[in-house]
C-alpha cells in the first residue's frame, strides 16, 4: 500500500484488478475511471472507491458490457447488465439459426451421399 494511508499505487490497484497500467491509462481517458488523486510527488493514487469502480468495470467486461455502456452515466448496473443479457440472448439466437442451418445442410450431405452411394454401385 502506497505511504499514504488507505490508497493504493496504480501497481498495487493492477495486482488487485488484473488489468494492465495501460488499461487504466486508457479508463481515464476515455471517462470510465475518475481520474486518480495525485501524491506530492505526482504518483497516482487510488481509493477504495476507485477499486470498487475498477473491479465493477471488469466484471461488467466479463459477462460483456462495453465500456460505452459502463460509463453511460444514466444507467445503474442492473441496467447494464441487462443490456448485456439482451445482447447475449440476441447472439444466442443468431447461433441457433447457424447451428440449425449447418444441421440442415450435414442431413442433406448424408442424403445425397447415399444417393451417390447407390449410383456408383
Amino acid at each position: 500500500m502506497s505511504d499514504m494511508p488507505g490508497f493504493f499505487w496504480i501497481g498495487e490497484l493492477v495486482a488487485l484488478a488484473g488489468v494492465s497500467p495501460r488499461a487504466i491509462r486508457h479508463y481515464h481517458r476515455v471517462g470510465v475511471l475518475p481520474e486518480s488523486a495525485r501524491s506530492p510527488s505526482g504518483y497516482r493514487l487510488y481509493d477504495c472507491d476507485d477499486v470498487d469502480r475498477l473491479l465493477a468495470l471488469r466484471a461488467l467486461a466479463d459477462v460483456g458490457v462495453s465500456l460505452k455502456d459502463a460509463a453511460h452515466s444514466g444507467r445503474d448496473t442492473k441496467d447494464r447488465l441487462q443490456v448485456a443479457l439482451n445482447k447475449a440472448m440476441v447472439e444466442r439466437a443468431a447461433i441457433e439459426v447457424r447451428i440449425s442451418k449447418l444441421e440442415a445442410m450435414l442431413a442433406h450431405e448424408h442424403e445425397f451421399a447415399a444417393v451417390y452411394d447407390q449410383a456408383v454401385t
